[in-house]
């Protein structure tokens, strides 16, 4: 998604209690890993005997947390920078340093950096996506 140009995630989930440690880290990861904002929501209560453990959170591009719920029900608030991944991005550009991936070929034409030949999906003469990848040269 990121390689189509999204600077933010909205999860929605339902951790439970026992593995939030884990819901909390990999919130943090998500969002460093794709320099974007990870907004996510965990469930609370108890959902088919599994208690949730709550904990939603927004993430900035950095992995730094911006704002966390606690375990009970509560309305988050964060405030957010949108020009925040973009200027991260720019600054420090791990995500050209990512190996491409041969079944889902990054798009080209999208403003990101990078050589631009490989492999782009494109839409067929029915207008449906076209699995066939087409070439986007230099």
């Amino acid at each position: 998604l990121v390689d189509r140009g999204a600077t933010a995630f909205l999860l929605c989930a339902g951790w439970p209690t026992l593995r939030i440690e884990a819901w909390r880290v990999l919130c943090r990861a998500r969002a460093a890993e794709n320099l974007a904002f990870v907004v996510a929501c965990n469930g609370v209560g108890a959902h088919a005997d599994v208690v949730l453990g709550g904990h939603s959170v927004v993430v900035d591009p950095v992995g730094d947390v911006i704002a966390e719920a606690g375990y009970a029900e509560e309305v988050l608030w964060a405030e957010v920078d949108p020009a925040a991944p973009a200027t991260w991005r720019a600054d420090f550009p791990a995500l050209e340093d990512r190996i491409p991936d041969p079944v889902r070929p990054r798009p080209t034409g999208l403003g990101l950096t990078g050589t631009g030949d490989r492999p782009v999906a494109g839409l067929g003469a029915s207008g449906r996506a076209d699995p066939t990848p087409q070439w986007g040269g230099r």
